[in-house]
């Protein structure tokens, strides 16, 4: 088997470290311990610059220990100059969320950047079938504790396929699919099964015949990470003049070098080993401890992130946009809290009906850097959970659920319909944010039904009605500066006892299960969301957006371009900022980002916003059409405001609600610590050798990011025409 790696055109290969920006990378500030990764050694990685067009590969060499002084950092060595390259897990998971860290594998069309997004269906439903009788086969080994022999693995799979109706694999490529899992080295779990073509035999044998000789050579090549052939040479140099095994040589080698020992001496030695044993050489300690250790029989999280539980919670307030007249409806929020710490991993905000959508988004949220928070809030919690446990809701349980689980690797926990107790403290955790700001604005029904019927028509307050920022805004306020600072029932030694989420967190992150590295793109092709465009000399155009890249100019300039074909056009539901487009003739996805007037409007907003913003500007060309309508419309604009005017000068709730949030909001500004120790004088030299720089912000929408409103307007008007939130669209993405 060749171990050359082929890099596809479209990429350009650096000589040295410097042209990537590595060392530019920032180092995380203010941040604690960290979830540490699980990556081997001796992996083979491509490491990509900012615009991802330049890379190098770099080969991971083990792990540096933590000191007082410094984190724990990835040996990696590039493998043309042998330059070390030290990284933290904070950079790892900055690279990961920039989709600058690739896996390099044999295959060219798997290590390009967007490759995960260029399976067709027929693909994906191929690996998928794979996947579904591996994981069946490895949840059994893990119920039973050891591995399964052949017929416990057919008979499981003909199980899977009675319910399913999916064919049940082969022997053979049972064992290929299985290794594939373990040993395919890619971040996106379902690209280790999906097809490819393999040319002629490559399955590899191996002999052995002497118990002692063969496990000591299975036992040092297995733990280099070596290939079966390697077994044969290990053999060879330990039956060579003055070895251990040199008597041994003529029941090994004949007299022209010949290899004599048979296969069938070899898998008896392999499968006398211990199965703990096995899994330590083969993939190491944080591999074998996590599989053979019960991490979810125990009713109770022994460390963070072992699993998380997500829901779904309509507040009663009305949203509108940041800038325009606008009403997106009441929010749903989905959040995923932390069983062992009790802290709030990721959440996010979306409209119309609980959606695997929003999830998905709040997933994202939990696994990656959160970018959209306030200016000058930090939140260094989360990571990627072992196990995400789900109640009855729809949207949690479906197919779509299930095999996002999958994909992504986690495992998905169905809690007995009807028991909301098995995750009351996330339950708990709406309840508090109900009562912490929403249920206190003016308008607030409550959650209360009695409460409710205490206010009748003539003294029922103004509608509450916030912006997506602010709402935003406060979700982040609470969950930054004061959930995690509070000490919380249930979190100390027993369930009487509290504790601060905060601390439990630092002290025992450095026991979370390690987490893998993920192909971001995976969301968006989860997502499912995809349109087909015709490619023009300046990009591509879909929903009043412009993209473009250098690269689309191959795809206009092919022989086989025709004018006003279309190319399927994959978009992000998350960040309508960028999209892929499908290059059919050299078979890759080319990356595309918003230009013009939209790289200032687009980065970082979300599709159902962009829908509705969309949707509301043709309604006002509409009107602005005929005059009339335009004048009658501002006469009932401006009567609309001044009853709301005098409803709110009546009762004077809205300004000592906003005056009293003003307050609060200054106090925690004025208890804040600031670090100024980063501040350098003018009168300083300047450093020549080492100058300091400055990285400026990348580009967001100014929609993209929650705010803390200052000072609350006193007085806010509903728009004149509200949009409906009872669609039935996922989360207000209209897929």
């Amino acid at each position: 088997m060749s171990n050359k790696i082929v890099i596809p055109t479209g990429l350009r290969e650096a000589q040295t470290l410097d042209e990537i920006g590595i060392h530019d990378i920032p180092e995380g500030v203010g941040a604690g311990p960290e979830q540490s990764f699980d990556i081997k050694d001796r992996t083979l990685f491509m490491l990509l610059d900012e615009d991802r067009r330049v890379y190098v590969t770099a080969m991971s060499a083990g792990w540096i220990a933590a000191t007082p002084h410094t984190r724990k950092q990835l040996h990696l060595v590039h493998t043309k100059t042998n330059q070390p390259i030290l990284l933290s897990n904070w950079k790892l998971a900055y690279l990961q969320a920039e989709r600058r860290i690739r896996p390099m594998t044999e295959d060219p069309t798997k290590n390009l950047p967007g490759s995960s997004l260029s399976y067709k269906e027929e693909a994906i439903a191929f690996a998928d079938w794979k996947t579904r009788m591996i994981d069946a086969i490895l949840e059994a080994e893990v119920a039973r504790g050891k591995h399964l022999t052949w017929p416990q693995m057919k008979k499981v799979m003909d199980r899977l396929s009675a319910e399913t109706g999916l064919k049940p694999l082969g022997r053979t490529q049972t064992f290929e699919r299985l290794k594939l899992d373990r040993d395919g080295g890619q971040f996106d779990r379902l690209v280790n099964q999906m097809p490819k073509h393999r040319p002629g035999n490559r399955t590899e044998r191996f002999h052995s015949q002497l118990y002692d000789l063969v496990r000591e050579a299975v036992f040092t090549t297995i733990a280099a990470l070596g290939t079966w052939k390697m077994v044969r040479a290990e053999i060879k140099i330990l039956v060579r003049d003055g070895a251990k095994y040199e008597h041994l040589r003529p029941q090994v080698l004949d007299d022209e070098g010949n290899f004599l020992l048979k296969q069938s001496f070899l898998g008896r030695t392999i499968k006398g080993c211990n199965l703990y044993v096995k899994d330590l050489l083969v993939h190491g300690p944080d591999f074998a401890q996590r599989k053979h250790a019960d991490y979810l029989r125990q009713i109770r999280a022994t460390a963070p992130l072992e699993r998380v539980d997500a829901d779904f919670a309509q507040f009663p307030v009305m949203i509108i946009d940041d800038e325009l007249d606008i009403a997106f409806g009441k929010p749903w929020t989905c959040v995923l809290r932390d069983r062992f710490t009790g802290i709030p991993v990721g959440w996010s905000v979306g409209f119309g009906n609980p959606s695997f959508q929003l999830f998905l988004e709040a997933l994202q949220h939990a696994i990656f850097e959160k970018t959209d928070l306030p200016e000058g809030m930090e939140y260094g919690y989360g990571g990627f959970p072992l196990a995400i446990g789900v109640d009855n809701e729809q949207p949690l349980v479906q197919k779509d659920a299930e095999n996002a689980a999958r994909q992504v690797g986690y495992k998905l926990v169905e809690y007995r319909p009807g028991s909301p107790w098995m995750k009351g403290a996330l339950e708990r955790l709406f309840r508090i944010l109900g009562t912490a700001f929403v249920h206190s604005l003016a308008g607030a029904t409550t959650s209360s039904p009695d409460e409710r019927k205490k206010y009748d028509q003539e003294k029922e307050m103004a509608v509450p009605v916030l912006k997506l920022g602010e709402f935003r805004g406060f979700l982040a306020h609470y969950f930054c500066n004061i959930h995690v600072f509070e000490p919380r029932l249930g979190l100390g030694e027993t369930n009487a006892v509290a504790a601060v989420p905060a601390d439990l967190w630092v002290e025992s992150v450095k026991k979370a299960p390690l987490r893998p590295l993920i192909d971001r793109d995976m969301f968006a092709r989860m997502a499912g969301l995809s349109k087909m465009v015709t490619v023009q000399s300046d990009g591509v155009r879909l929903d009043f957006i412009h993209y473009s890249s250098p690269e689309l100019y191959l795809i206009r300039t092919n022989a086989a371009h025709k004018k006003g074909k279309r190319y399927r056009f994959v978009r992000d539901a998350y960040d309508v900022g960028h999209g892929w487009v499908e290059d059919p003739y050299r078979g890759k996805m080319i990356e595309v980002f918003a230009q013009g007037a939209g790289a200032r409007y687009a980065p970082g907003l979300k599709l159902f916003q962009h829908r509705r913003i969309m949707d509301y500007r043709r309604e006002q060309n509409k009107k602005l059409k005929n005059v009339l309508d335009l004048v009658e419309a501002q006469d009932a604009m401006a009567e609309e405001v001044l009853n709301l005017k005098r409803s709110r000068r009546k009762y004077d709730i809205a300004r000592k609600v906003a005056q009293l949030f003003e307050s609060q909001v200054r106090k925690f500004g004025d208890a804040k610590i600031i670090d100024m120790s980063t501040l350098r004088s003018g009168a300083d030299l300047m450093d020549l050798a080492s100058p300091e720089t400055a990285r400026p912000k990348p580009p967001k929408s100014p929609r993209a990011k929650a705010v803390v409103p200052g000072e609350a307007e006193a007085e806010r008007m509903l728009p004149s025409a509200v949009v409906e939130d009872d669609d039935d669209d996922a989360a207000g993405y209209d897929v």
